[in-house]
């Protein structure tokens, strides 16, 4: 799957990127920067970290009653 960096500008005029998939959805939005310059730097960052990229989980730990919940909206 090949996904797409598209540079935009927020409310506030600062540039973000967003990663977008080849569906359209968005799968990540940058911090804001100050030009786009410094966004392109921070996509290079991204594609540098992102393929060797370690997973860790700080979500808190669920109940058996939240995974029931969690498992019917999948539904």
């Amino acid at each position: 799957m090949t996904g797409i960096f598209e540079l935009f500008t927020d409310g506030q005029a600062n540039v973000r990127f967003r990663l977008v998939d080849s569906e359209g959805r968005e799968l990540a939005v940058s911090c804001s920067y100050v030009d786009k310059d410094s966004a392109v730097r921070g996509i290079s960052r991204v594609r540098e970290c992102a393929g060797m990229g370690l997973v860790q989980d700080h979500c808190l730990p669920m109940s058996p009653a939240d995974t029931k919940t969690a498992d019917s909206r999948l539904l």
